[in-house]
């Protein structure tokens, strides 16, 4: 007689160690906790899916709340108030994604724009319902014993208390932490010495002389605005030169001529759109298709990159009025694109004016009044403006500390690693928009964010439903995911020879900000969960508790379509 096979322990002393739990397959044993880490973009658009587009379901699910240092929802776009500050993405695509509003002014908008936007949406979907404003995380610690993270929050004026929190949500961002520049004796400076993202409205800039260090995206837009200030001198200090360049006038895209690279939309434009919302769809969709395309031009020596950049000298040579001093210090020979293009053209108009100079002799000291570089040029200033972005190393202010009492501080200490942008190993139900190797190299980032946001949402789904005590990406699965994402790096113009943000090291170090590939292979990345890269822990010894009694909710509903799968 054959031997029957074993189906494991069929015991009935097995079965009573894992009693029925009496309750509807995938009914959740409580609501999770979650806590989200900030109210910029990312944590306005998770809030919207949570109260709006998934509320029937979240609401029996989710128990959320935001905590928010300042008093406002913003995020980088209320703490960047410099002279100038602008979206170097077109407005209409960079925008709530839920609720796009036709009425921009320009085709790039300016900061306060933007964030008078995200507020009137913000109160208009009223998604400040969960935001403790003026509440300060000061850190976050995963308790293995109770599957949580102890997150400790001060509040303005009051005493720091705890949150138990089944999940936590970084919706930080990455442009928020700002440090004055590595300059010898810079501190020992006694005129006005402002930083971009800690700007003073109040300071009388006319009649000085005026430093202004760096020349990224805040520096090219602040240094047009100081050069219109009367009887102002204004010397720029750059490290090296950096693209300048908006491509097509934006106008071409609708048929126009205005040959701007900003133009103002007519109040027929935006009538036209606000009455049409299919056809101001179509206009969005034309403008996301055209920087979707655009990627293209970040790969290597491709006709497309040889293209822009023949296009890019052309125009900024004609902007410099063909001035070798000036061509030779602000056109750079690397790859366009090796860092952030810039589209500010005024930048280089200014350079043209008798009062604005510049200098690409680095610095190497400054003393109570002026400034010293390598060349042996003194250069006495009345301000010094630090136009010097942020430190991006990816690390909060506070600590956080995983599984095994990991710090992420010390993981991250060298180069901040993620899998795929949005979790990191040893970091259980640790979720981050815009971690390491996010979509910030080209185009609008908004998309991705509601991309994240739903993958987010799949996971608390998964979670509650499924009686999960932790999900964590696997550390061998995100060091695959690295080494073959620098794999695609090398073929891409990120990886040239530039001093970048994205490359936290040097011009030669790996690219730790920017996601690998275009911006669509990241939303086919996130558009599922991939089971097999977690480390999934269950509560119960039994991972298939969640089935309950064996029936569906809906089944005791006599409304209820149990046919619904047939098709004709």
């Amino acid at each position: 007689m054959a031997k029957v096979p074993s189906h494991g322990s069929q015991s009935p002393s097995f079965a009573s160690a894992i009693p029925l739990h009496d309750k509807p397959a995938f009914t959740p044993r409580k609501k999770l906790r979650v806590v989200t880490i900030g109210a910029g973009f990312s944590g306005l658009i998770l809030a919207h899916k949570l109260q709006h587009e998934h509320v029937n379901e979240m609401q029996e699910l989710v128990d959320h709340v935001i905590y928010e240092t300042k008093g406002v929802v913003g995020g980088t776009w209320f703490n960047n108030k410099y002279p100038g500050v602008q979206c170097d993405v077109p407005s209409v695509i960079y925008q709530f994604p839920f609720d796009p509003t036709p009425e921009w002014s320009h085709y790039y908008s300016s900061g306060s724009e933007i964030l008078a936007d995200m507020q009137a949406k913000s109160k208009k979907w009223n998604l400040d319902r969960d935001i403790k404003f003026n509440h300060t995380v000061t850190g976050i610690v995963w308790t293995e014993e109770k599957s949580q993270w102890k997150v400790t929050v001060l509040p303005a004026g009051g005493l720091e208390f705890v949150d138990w929190a089944d999940v936590v949500i970084s919706a930080r961002g990455f442009l928020h932490d700002w440090k004055w520049p590595a300059i010898t004796n810079l501190l020992s400076f006694k005129g006005k010495m402002i930083h971009s993202a800690a700007w003073d409205h109040d300071f009388d800039f006319s009649n000085k002389r005026i430093a202004v260090i760096g020349n990224g995206s805040s520096g090219v837009q602040i240094l047009p605005e100081l050069a219109k200030i009367e009887a102002t001198t204004i010397t720029n200090f750059i490290q090296g030169p950096a693209w300048i360049f908006a491509g097509l006038p934006p106008a071409a895209l609708v048929g126009g001529n205005d040959p701007s690279y900003n133009p103002a939309y007519s109040e027929a434009e935006i009538e036209k759109f606000r009455q049409y919302p299919e056809e101001f769809l179509r206009y969005r969709k034309k403008i996301q298709n055209s920087y979707s395309r655009l990627f293209h031009m970040y790969k290597k020596d491709s006709i497309h990159q040889r293209m822009i950049t023949h296009m890019a000298r052309a125009s900024m040579m004609a902007k410099l009025n063909h001035r070798r001093d000036l061509c030779e210090q602000l056109i750079p020979d690397w790859e366009v694109g090796c860092r952030r293009i810039t589209p500010g053209e005024p930048f280089l108009e200014a350079f043209l004016k008798p009062h604005v100079s510049l200098t690409s002799s680095k610095i190497v000291n400054v003393d109570a009044a002026g400034v010293f570089t390598e060349d042996g040029t003194y250069h006495n200033v009345d301000v010094i403006v630090c136009a010097t972005g942020f430190d991006i190393a990816q690390i909060p202010p506070f600590p956080v500390i995983g599984r095994d009492n990991v710090s992420l501080a010390e993981k991250w200490d060298f180069e901040p690693e993620s899998y795929l942008s949005v979790m990191c190993p040893d970091m259980p139900n640790y979720f981050i928009f815009t971690g390491p190797n996010a979509t910030v190299g080209h185009g609008s980032l908004l998309p991705s964010l509601d991309w994240t946001s739903e993958y987010i949402l799949k996971f608390l789904r998964k979670i509650a439903k499924e009686d999960i005590a932790s999900v964590c990406p696997r550390q061998e699965v995100a060091d695959e995911f690295n080494r073959y994402g620098d794999v695609i790096h090398q073929s891409l113009v990120w990886t040239g020879n530039c001093a970048s943000w994205f490359k936290k090291n040097g011009p030669d170090a790996r690219v730790t900000a920017n996601w690998p590939g275009s911006g669509l292979l990241f939303y086919e990345m996130i558009k599922n969960i991939r089971g097999e890269d977690f480390d999934i822990r269950y509560r119960s010894p039994n991972r298939f508790r969640f089935m309950g009694d064996g029936y569906m909710a809906y089944e005791w509903n006599e409304k209820a379509d149990l046919a619904f799968y047939m098709r004709a």
